[in-house]
């Protein structure tokens, strides 16, 4: 299934990275390290419901995982003491509290995901570079469900 390709490797991380979901200690952020708060907008809020983020550097490498409570149709979750560079972020709302994406048999989400830059692929995953923005002071980023 061409379809289904593209999105296998959410399934796959987020399966994969399920037990990795804790933020490092952070040291206290200094001139030459930024927080980033990370707004999501249009939830569904549940009392059960999770969300899972990581956040990636331009290589699509995992550098840190949150898992949160989706019980608002808001939220913010925090990445401290980031060095200056180029990151993204994704998130998948676990509706079902199974830990992991899931998707139809076309291999497409059947839960609310998303990329920072709100990035979006056509029948696919969004491309690393709609994705990405440039960290140089702390500062907030909103995604849109």
């Amino acid at each position: 299934m061409k379809l289904s390709m593209p999105f296998v490797f959410l399934v796959l991380f987020f399966t994969k990275t399920q037990a990795q979901h804790h933020e490092v200690a952070a040291n206290p952020i200094d001139s030459n390290h930024y927080k980033l708060n990370v707004l999501v907008r249009g939830l569904v809020p549940h009392k059960n419901y999770m969300l899972y983020f990581e956040l990636l550097n331009s290589s699509r490498k995992a550098l840190r995982q949150k898992k949160v409570l989706a019980d608002k149709p808001e939220l913010t979750v925090s990445f401290e003491n980031l060095p200056k560079g180029k990151y993204a972020v994704r998130f998948f709302q676990d509706e079902n509290v199974n830990g992991k994406l899931d998707t139809n048999i076309f291999g497409m989400p059947t839960e609310a995901w998303g990329y920072s830059n709100d990035a979006r692929g056509l029948m696919s995953a969004p491309k690393m570079e709609d994705a990405l923005f440039d960290l140089t002071s702390s500062k907030t980023i909103v995604i849109n469900k």
